[in-house]
C-alpha cells in the first residue's frame, strides 16, 4: 500500500474503532516514514499506536509498539531512548509470551550495546536472541516474517547498509581506525542476516586491524563473537 492508502485504512479503523486495524495502518505508516529516513514522522505514528493500544488495554500491541518506537530512535542514533523504549517492549512480552517479538527486541538490543562498545553485554543478548531463534525455528515459527515486527529486521538490514558505506569512506580514507569500527560492528548484524560467512569475512578483516592498533578488547569481542556465530545452529545465523 501507498501512503494515502494507508491513511484511508487508517480513518477507517478509527471510525470502527478498530484497535488492531488502527495500530498495524499506524505501524505500517512508520516503517514507511523509517525507510524514508522520516524519523520524526515515524515517532509520531509509532507514538500513535503506543496510545491506541494502551487505551485499549492491548498488552501485545502496546509492546509492539515500544519496540517500534524504539527502532525509530535506534536509527536515529539516540540509543538510550531506544534501549529504554526496547527493555519495556521486552518486559511486556515476556508477559504476553510473545518469543517472537522478543528474539527481535533482545538481536536489536545486543547491538545497541555492540554500537557503544560494551561487547559484554552486547554478547549476553546475542546469546538470548539466537536461543529464541533456535526455539521459534524448532516451532516452525519465523520471527522475521512476523509482520508486527517486521520494522526491526529492516533497521537492521538498513544498517548494514550504512555501515558499508562507511567502510567504504574509510578505505577512501585509507584510516585503519574507520575501516575496523564500521567493520566490527557490521559483523554484529550479520549474526542475524543469516550471512555467516559474511559475518567471519569481516571479523577476518577487523582481527589484523585491531592487532595494529592494539586494541586488546576488540580482539578478544572478536573471538568471542566468532565462536558464537560458528556455534550457532544453521539457519540463525
Amino acid at each position: 500500500m501507498n501512503l494515502s492508502e494507508l491513511q484511508e485504512q487508517l480513518e477507517s479503523a478509527r471510525q470502527q474503532g478498530d484497535v488492531a486495524g488502527q495500530t498495524q495502518a499506524l505501524r505500517a505508516l512508520g516503517r514507511a516514514c523509517q525507510k524514508n529516513r522520516q524519523y520524526q514522522k515515524a515517532v509520531q505514528h509509532h507514538r500513535e499506536a503506543l496510545d491506541v493500544a494502551a487505551r485499549a488495554g492491548d498488552r501485545r500491541q502496546e509492546a509492539v509498539a515500544y519496540g517500534n518506537l524504539g527502532c525509530a530512535w535506534w536509527e536515529m542514533a539516540q540509543l538510550k531512548k531506544a534501549v529504554d523504549h526496547f527493555r519495556r517492549a521486552y518486559e511486556l512480552m515476556e508477559q504476553t509470551g510473545d518469543r517472537s517479538g522478543q528474539a527481535a527486541i533482545v538481536a536489536i538490543l545486543g547491538v545497541s550495546f555492540w554500537r557503544t562498545c560494551d561487547w559484554n553485554e552486547g554478547l549476553k543478548y546475542f546469546r538470548q536472541a539466537l536461543k529464541l531463534l533456535e526455539t521459534e525455528q524448532q516451532s516452525d515459527r519465523d520471527p522475521k516474517q512476523d509482520e508486527r515486527i517486521r520494522g526491526l529486521w529492516e533497521a537492521i538490514e538498513r544498517g548494514v547498509a550504512l555501515l558499508e558505506h562507511r567502510v567504504r569512506l574509510g578505505r577512501d580514507q585509507k584510516d585503519p581506525l574507520k575501516i575496523m569500527q564500521p567493520l566490527f560492528s557490521l559483523a554484529a548484524l550479520h549474526l542475524f542476516t543469516g550471512q555467516t560467512d559474511r559475518l567471519i569475512a569481516c571479523l577476518n578483516e577487523v582481527v589484523p586491524l585491531a592487532q595494529d592498533l592494539g586494541k586488546v578488547d576488540v580482539l578478544d569481542a572478536a573471538a568471542r563473537l566468532r565462536g558464537l556465530a560458528l556455534s550457532a545452529p544453521k539457519g540463525l545465523s
